[in-house]
């Protein structure tokens, strides 16, 4: 299923052999025939309290953390993605859509496809879905080796990672196997991205206060 803003089905099945599920197989790619190839890409891990963001290079080969936004209201979050947009010029976005280990859509799956539907009105920019299953576990497993402990700094890097993580696989299923260009395990000791300086998720009102100061004290 496809419409006006680029969304599209996910069928990321898992194969069953003698009975027996076997692990997921690699996420692959789902996007349209048009989807930009070149050109930074737009990663979001959706939550209906907070929103991970995440964003890749022009060559779309790595993507790196940017900030966990806390949603307020339709109107404010569409003035903080549109935002995002000015500074990072994406060509496309990348959603995470919720599945249960066999691939099959969850139950949040539908909010995720809404929303998915949403931020390309808002952005008039195609939108693709990715599988974001393990994104939240894998980010735990990187807060754990960067020694990132309390519940809010936890909060704030968890739903960022999860967005860079999510937007890495999507990055990686795109390419051909064996291409030798892959970053799926990523260590914080030796990716910059993860060594962003862990702060409070950024609220819409919060953002705009915090581009006035900066602004200040350059003298703008």
């Amino acid at each position: 299923m496809s419409d006006a803003h680029g969304l599209n089905d996910a069928s990321h099945v898992t194969d069953v052999t003698d009975g027996h599920e076997a692990a997921p197989p690699r996420p692959q790619a789902d996007a349209a025939p048009d989807f930009p190839n070149f050109g930074r890409l737009l990663g979001l891990d959706h939550g209906k309290v907070r929103i991970g963001v995440a964003v890749s290079d022009t060559g779309q080969e790595y993507a790196a953390a940017v900030e966990t936004y806390v949603r307020t209201d339709p109107g404010s979050d569409a003035a903080f993605f549109k935002t995002v947009k000015r500074e990072h010029d994406p060509v496309a976005v990348v959603v995470g859509l919720p599945l249960h280990f066999g691939g099959e859509e969850s139950g949040s799956s539908g909010g995720a496809r809404a929303f998915g539907k949403w931020i390309g009105g808002v952005l008039k920019l195609p939108v693709v879905f990715h599988d974001e299953r393990c994104t939240s576990a894998a980010a735990d497993d990187l807060m754990r080796s960067a020694g990132v402990t309390g519940r809010s700094a936890t909060k704030s890097a968890r739903d960022k990672l999860a967005a860079q993580i999510l937007l890495q696989s999507y990055l990686d299923s795109r390419r051909p196997e064996g291409s030798g260009v892959e970053r799926t395990q990523m260590d914080p000791a030796a990716d910059p991205s993860l060594a962003i300086p862990v702060t409070e998720p950024v609220r819409g009102r919060d953002r705009r206060k915090m581009r006035k100061q900066r602004r200040s004290r350059k003298g703008w």
